[in-house]
């Protein structure tokens, strides 16, 4: 255990969490009517300082001005010459205006789509390689059409061949991976090869400028977030919580370029505010990217190794595709050494969040009315009802209700999969008429309580023209906000009502290239225009439909600059989008008094951008009284829908997240949330309203995950029993080794001599061996020397080839300084060779003296050399005092590990700490089922059944807050 102590010691704690201070920085040429922060002054020295950086910014810290201010200075300092900036497709001109804004002599070059055209790129590329720009700004899907250097691509193509015709080998061998996972990778690495023919054959012909000759010396990526999809290769299996193994294109190309980057020495920025946006294995990507040096110093960079130090792969129950029955499932969702993990991120990422910034200046962005967002809750329809699931008198669901199709999934799996359940329940969550647009209006849905709402805030606002947001995700408008008509009822497509989107198309689909979000497409094939309801609903209550704009209305970076600056002029007053559309990038803060979440996002990420439209800086309203201004944040939910639970999920995910990029040393293990669809019981839990169902779920995986660790403590009892006696076997076994070394030692010491003498064995044809005596002696070049030891080499090569053809016979070879040594030939196919006292009864095999044979070579005696062969012996020989020192080092610490052994077996054997809460836990689940059985036979029945393993888990938490753990998880 110190051995492996000390190891992961020189490994991993070795990162220090950097701190700088660039409160010195006076930044010549910068805009002085900009302030900049204290955060943003020291993260432009550290950008100075450092070549690798993420600037991990909370979304509205200003990031975007940190890099610009970055590249500036560096290029004033002569640390830079040609920093190319890579942004979002849709923030190119924002990016523009900001860089111009703060240097207005700055010379920038922004690429257009026309200077990509296949016709002018090349003369686009020797624009920039031969211009002395202070800045490149290109946007992503651009950047892709730039070439990665031919030898940085061909390495990666070849090391990525290699690792995946590994892993090929490693699933061949194992009798538990499924035939289709072995024929996944056989097509990835026949892709790869045909990628690499192609790219060798395209560059024997191409004369094109790549990204290695455009003089690049810093590459920063804006929102960098979007290049999460990076091809990971591993042989752990069919294991959940693994994310997008294939990848995208768009991000090996990055790949690729922050390779070539990394081996120039060059500079290397990522930007985003959200870095880990769904599972902390995300990480991994971004250290690859940012890191992959520090990786290769460590030992983990393929992803096996990483996940073995940093990963835990639990085993727990989950429903199978009946939606009934439960089944074991492997999923990577725990993470160990947390604070090494957490250390090495942050020697490369530059955190900061708004309460940190706030520490300092607490009137640095608005804050939330109440300090929390509104939770407003709407009541189900009938219709709503009966589409998510009722029971009847005897406990059964309606057929066709959503917990009905959840327990009928294999009747037709591609629309009843929990996914495409979950995704139908959150649209009716949202207004039925998703599902049905056929059918009335519901007064009490939430889209009317959101216009209630708006409404108020309108008018409470109006003198002062405050601005609002809502966030819809699940459906998209028809039409442009100032096209829609008043009269008549809203525009739907011509859908069937039987249509439906194929969810695991639509996953597909948007994982491609991260174009488009799940709910962008499912919105797209919506049945009802929600936007146009809301608009035509707010103009009935007296809002003109000319302040009320849609964030699809603007098509173009022209057409959103007007749309964002009607908003900050109070022109626009209400502005309703989606995540993709309306998140990042989007800067209409200046009058903003509410937002409002219509639906609930997938991400934390998604809830994260969203958030980060209103709590940012440059409110006007706030900056003119930062002490009582308060935004109201709504969130809508329709009761017994999956509403209330998406918001559960989104927040425990996101506090994960959070509680990883803040890991001290006292948080050594961390739970990854990666759920997304929820199970039938979950749904049966929201539909009927009775917390006991959803506890009775919670309480089943307590007591299995308890159980699992019960079993785990019986298997370790048993491990250490057994580990005692072997320890016992192996100091008998170190023990016997000793001797053999130390007689071996005590014949070599009293037969030392100068000269090389001893006797050889010259084998003979009927298999016998005729010893002779021999002397080389020591600087004699005398013919008659040189002729005894050409002799000896002669019948040594002799003997050897003799050796190599007769399987399982032992032959004498020599005897020198006193011990004989022989040699057969194994059936494993090689040469051993032994070195024994002459009477034969102590003997030894050096590792040293066992040869395999080169495929390579004709004979298995080719391998074995005369003056090798002895010179082998004589290392053996003169490194018997090593052995012995090793052995003996070796049973002394097994001695030591044989005595805590025996502390903790028998007698001494440990209890098992938590057998109460096991115990608590069996009561518990055995009289929750009880209670829900009354309940569905009882209708008026009201439990009041509490948990009693609550109060030892509480107990056990004390208990272990007040015990200081230092203990490694290897």
């Amino acid at each position: 255990r110190t051995d492996l102590e000390n190891i992961y010691n020189e490994r991993f704690n070795t990162n220090i969490e950097p701190q700088y201070n660039g409160e010195h920085l006076e930044l010549p040429n910068f805009n002085a009517n900009i302030k900049l922060k204290k955060h943003q002054k020291n993260a432009i020295y550290r950008a100075i300082q450092e070549n690798s950086i993420i600037f991990d910014h909370q979304v509205g810290a200003g990031k975007t001005l940190v890099a610009i201010c970055s590249v500036m200075e560096q290029k004033r300092m002569g640390l830079l010459n040609k920093p190319l900036i890579v942004v979002p497709n849709h923030l190119a001109r924002q990016w523009n205006d900001e860089f111009y804004h703060a240097y207005t002599n700055a010379n920038i070059l922004v690429a257009t789509n026309d200077d990509l055209k296949k016709d002018n790129r090349e003369k686009f590329f020797s624009k920039i390689a031969t211009n002395n720009f202070d800045s490149i700004i290109m946007t992503h899907s651009q950047f892709k059409l730039i070439p990665a250097p031919y030898e940085v691509i061909k390495k990666q193509y070849e090391e990525d061949i290699n690792i995946l015709e590994q892993t090929l080998e490693k699933k061949r061998n194992d009798d538990n991976v499924m035939r289709y996972s072995v024929k996944d990778l056989e097509k990835r690495i026949e892709n790869f090869k045909v990628k690499l023919s192609d790219l060798q054959t395209t560059h024997k012909k191409s004369k094109a400028i790549d990204f290695s000759e455009l003089g690049i010396d810093a590459l920063i990526i804006d929102e960098a977030h979007e290049f999460k999809n990076l091809l990971i290769t591993t042989s752990m299996g069919d294991i959940s919580g693994l994310g997008n193994l294939k990848g995208s294109q768009k991000a090996y190309d990055l790949y690729s370029k922050t390779q070539y980057i990394h081996e120039q020495n060059k500079k290397l920025y990522f930007l985003t505010g959200t870095p880990i946006s769904n599972s902390i294995t995300e990480l991994y990507t971004l250290q690859r990217y940012i890191q992959p040096n520090i990786l290769k110093e460590k030992g983990i960079q393929a992803f096996d190794s990483w996940a073995s130090t940093f990963g835990e792969v639990t085993n727990a129950w989950e429903l199978d595709s009946s939606g009934i029955n439960y089944k074991i499932v492997a999923r990577f969702n725990k993470f160990k050494n947390v604070p090494e993990l957490s250390t090495m991120y942050k020697s490369v990422a530059d955190i900061v969040t708004n309460n940190d910034i706030m520490k300092y200046q607490k009137d640095f962005v608005p804050k939330l009315y109440n300090d929390k967002p509104i939770n407003i809750v709407a009541p189900r329809s009938e219709a709503i009802a009966e589409f998510i699931g009722i029971q009847d008198e005897n406990g059964a669901w309606n057929k066709g209700s959503i917990v009905w199709r959840m327990e009928h999934q294999q009747e037709d799996i591609t629309r009843n999969n929990l996914l495409a359940c979950t995704t139908d329940a959150r649209k009716a969550g949202l207004d039925f008429r998703l599902i049905d647009p056929h059918c009335n209006d519901y007064a009490d849905s939430k889209i009317n309580k959101l216009i209630e709402n708006v409404f108020n805030e309108y008018n409470a606002w109006n003198d002062d023209k405050g601005t609002q947001l809502i966030f819809c995700d699940l459906s998209t408008p028809k039409q442009h906000s100032q096209k829609v008509s008043l009269n008549g009822n809203i525009a739907t497509p011509n859908l069937n009502k039987e249509e439906f989107v194929n969810i695991n198309e639509a996953i597909e689909q948007a994982e491609e290239e991260n174009s488009k979000s799940l709910d962008e497409l499912l919105a797209e094939q919506a049945k009802f225009d929600v936007y146009t309801d809301i608009l035509k609903k707010l103009v009935a209550k007296g809002i003109p439909q000319n302040e009320i704009r849609f964030i699809h209305d603007a098509k173009t970076d022209l057409q959103k600059g007007q749309l964002f600056a009607d908003m900050n002029s109070g022109k626009a007053r209400i502005l309703i989008g989606s995540t993709q559309k309306m998140g990042a990038g989007t800067n209409v803060q200046k009058r903003i008094v509410a937002l409002h979440h219509l639906d609930c996002p997938w991400r934390p990420s998604d809830l994260e951008q969203r958030s980060g439209r209103v709590i940012r800086q440059g409110n006007e309203l706030f900056m003119r009284d930062p002490q009582n201004f308060r935004v109201k944040e709504f969130r809508y939910a329709t009761e017994r829908t999956y509403d209330a639970r998406m918001w559960q999920v989104i927040e425990s995910k996101a506090r994960s997240i959070e509680q990883f990029r803040k890991a001290g040393a006292d948080v050594r293990t961390l739970e990854d949330i990666t759920s997304g669809a929820a199970d039938a019981a979950e749904m049966k839990a929201e539909a009927t309203g009775n917390p006991l169902i959803l506890l009775q779920v919670q309480l089943s995986s307590d007591l299995r995950q308890e159980e699992m660790l019960y079993s785990g403590y019986k298997r370790q009892i048993h491990n250490n029993e057994e580990s005692l006696k072997n320890n016992i076997s192996k100091i008998n076994y170190l023990k016997k080794n000793t001797e053999i070394y130390t007689t071996l030692k005590t014949i070599v010491d009293s037969n030392t001599n100068e000269h090389f003498q001893g006797k050889y064995y010259e084998i003979q044809s009927s298999n016998e061996a005729i010893a002779k005596d021999f002397i080389i002696f020591k600087d004699d070049n005398s013919d008659s020397n040189k002729a005894r030891q050409k002799e000896i080499e002669l019948v040594f090569n002799k003997n050897i080839e003799t050796l190599s053809k007769d399987y399982q016979k032992e032959y004498k070879i020599f005897e020198y300084k006193g011990l004989l040594i022989s040699g057969e030939k194994t059936s494993l196919n090689t040469l051993s060779f032994y070195i024994s006292t002459l009477d034969g009864k102590t003997f030894v095999e050096p590792e040293n003296l066992v040869y395999k044979q080169d495929s390579q070579l004709l004979s298995l005696a080719n391998e074995v050399n005369f003056r090798g062969f002895m010179t082998k012996v004589n290392n053996f020989y003169n490194n018997l005092d090593k052995f012995i020192s090793q052995e003996n080092a070796q049973i002394q610490k097994l001695e030591l590990e044989i005595t805590e052994l025996k502390s903790i077996t028998g007698d001494n054997t440990p209890k098992y700490k938590r057998k109460d809460y096991l115990e608590a836990l069996r009561e518990d689940n055995r009289i929750v089922m009880e209670e829900i059985e009354k309940m569905s036979k009882q209708k008026d029945y009201k439990s009041s059944f509490m948990p009693k393993s609550t109060k030892f888990l509480e107990e056990l938490n004390k208990q272990s807050k007040t015990i200081k753990e230092n203990a490694i998880d290897y």
